[in-house]
């Protein structure tokens, strides 16, 4: 209803001027009629028009459908991004602390084996 005539009327105008030009101004009967454009043309060119609306509005919801799947894909793209950083960081914790770890047992075993070595001395 008026939704649809809104937004053919944006697009459509154009292309619907274009056609009347094209039948008055000499195009298909312009010859025979003078300027004026018969009743079959102007139902031919109320149905182009007509015809050009719902396209064109089937490619607006067509857009709008890709506006959202990019919209949605972008947030998800975010989200790993987002996860990505995390783990990216967990990971270097995890590295620094296996690197400590690693550290302290080579520190622990270096101290048993100086401990094991004054107990043999001894005994």
């Amino acid at each position: 209803g008026g939704g649809a005539g809104g937004q053919g009327s944006r697009g459509g105008g154009a292309a619907g001027a274009g056609g009347v030009g094209g039948g008055a101004g000499g195009g298909r009967g312009g010859g025979q009629h003078g300027d004026k454009v018969s009743e079959e043309d102007k139902g031919k060119l109320k149905q182009e028009l007509s015809r050009m609306r719902d396209e064109f509005e089937r490619a607006q919801a067509q857009l709008d459908d890709y506006r959202r799947a990019i919209e949605l894909k972008n947030q998800q793209l975010e989200e790993a991004e987002h996860r990505n950083a995390e783990l990216l960081a967990s990971t270097q914790n995890f590295e620094r602390s296996r690197e400590k770890l690693t550290l302290g047992l080579v520190a622990l075993n270096k101290r048993l084996q100086e401990v094991e070595a004054t107990a043999c001395s001894e005994g």
